[in-house]
């Protein structure tokens, strides 16, 4: 039996893993995290060249919450050497690659308890009397079948294409394209 299980490791369960963390949840609790994809990535079809977040720097991962936080995008930036060369810039705006690379660079500090390539099948409340005590989730590692027990689930399992229904008909992922296939789209290989 865990303590935690988180669906999906994008930035808000990558959040929650730096909250737990820095609250020392770690030391005598147990957390999972399950994500669908093979590793972590934020918004692949979004990355283009010379695009920048639309969102203050300062509200990363964690400086909201703890400015002297080892996971903000400032010491991100200092650890990788680029703190004064961004200063220099002049931005409060970084650009979508490099805040890529700070969410990359979290993420790989949580690889021991973040299961990729892993999706929930099923579900299951437990019952204490009437209230629930913990749940049974089945799910799929490397294509093997396999069930845990949570008292906690977080579910963070990322936005999902909207497609508005005027455009159900059409809708081919060719002509018309939802923005997060972008970068594998025919229309970005004639724009580019």
């Amino acid at each position: 039996m865990i303590d935690v299980l988180g669906i999906g490791f994008g930035p808000s369960n990558l959040s929650l893993a730096i909250q737990l963390k820095e609250l020392a949840f770690f030391n005598d609790k147990k957390v999972r995290f399950f994500e669908k994809k093979k590793s972590f990535s934020w918004q692949p079809g979004l990355l283009l060249p010379n695009t920048n977040l639309q969102i203050h720097f300062l509200k990363d991962l964690v400086t909201l919450i703890n400015p002297k936080s080892p996971f903000t995008f400032i010491n991100y930036l200092k650890e990788q050497g680029r703190l004064s060369d961004f200063i220099n810039l002049n931005v409060s705006y970084p650009s979508r690659m490099e805040f890529n690379d700070y969410l990359f660079w979290a993420a790989n500090k949580f690889e021991d308890i973040v299961s990729y390539n892993s999706y929930i099948t099923d579900i299951e409340p437990k019952y204490d009397g009437i209230q629930v005590s913990h749940f049974k989730v089945t799910y799929v590692h490397d294509n093997i079948p396999n069930e845990i027990e949570t008292r906690h689930l977080v579910i963070a399992s990322g936005r999902s294409p909207k497609i508005p229904s005027a455009f159900f008909q059409i809708y081919d992922g060719i002509n018309v394209i939802h923005s997060d296939q972008f970068t594998k789209s025919e229309v970005h290989k004639i724009a580019s």
